[in-house]
């Protein structure tokens, strides 16, 4: 593995790219995955006493040892649009994470990533908060799991793929307006007040 600077990113734009956040570990099978480029993020990755760098494995896998925020900042500086959010495994039951990345505020925060049409992978139950309900400026559509091109569960260290996996397709919706309930009051954001 080569260690990379962020500017490297910038090579990656208009290219297909699976990002993984808080993923799991390196797996050579990864480089067959039919995308041109697979980002895995996890803090895991970083090294103790160096400096945090990047580093790219085989032609095509980055591990960052980020937070997700930095690393999610790094990818929107860069002008990046990602093909699929794998949003699994995320840290939520056994650590590790701030915040769910399968929230609708974090989902949020990820939409500048999101291209025009992509697809979203994730065995979140969804208890609050979720990004499929619309509160978004986007579209969620169920799509088969078979859809995919390999087998999803080559992202979990746990096994079987479970009834609770769910692939979407997401897909831009352009709106004037968004309304959100805070409590009893109803909250609208226009497009013009932005």
């Amino acid at each position: 593995m080569e260690s990379i600077e962020p500017g490297f990113l910038q090579k990656l734009r208009g290219k297909s790219i699976l990002l993984y956040l808080s993923s799991c570990c390196f797996k050579t099978k990864f480089l067959k995955l039919p995308y041109e480029y697979i980002i895995l993020n996890s803090k895991s990755f970083g090294t103790r006493g160096k400096e945090q760098q990047m580093r790219l494995a085989g032609d095509k896998l980055i591990l960052m040892p980020f937070d997700n925020e930095y690393c999610i900042r790094l990818m929107i500086d860069a002008g990046l649009k990602i093909s699929l959010f794998v949003g699994i495994q995320d840290g939520c039951c056994e650590g590790g994470n701030h915040e769910c990345i399968n929230s609708q505020t974090f989902f949020s925060r990820l939409s500048p990533l999101i291209a025009d049409e992509c697809h979203y992978l994730t065995n979140h139950l969804f208890p609050l908060r979720k990004p499929v309900e619309n509160r978004l400026p986007f579209e969620f559509q169920d799509v088969p799991l078979d859809w995919l091109e390999f087998n999803p569960g080559c992202f979990s260290n746990y096994g079987e793929l479970s009834t609770s996996w769910r692939l979407f397709r997401v897909k831009r919706a352009p709106r004037d307006s968004v309304s959100y309930m805070i409590g009893k009051a109803e909250v609208q954001v226009h497009h013009a007040s932005l």
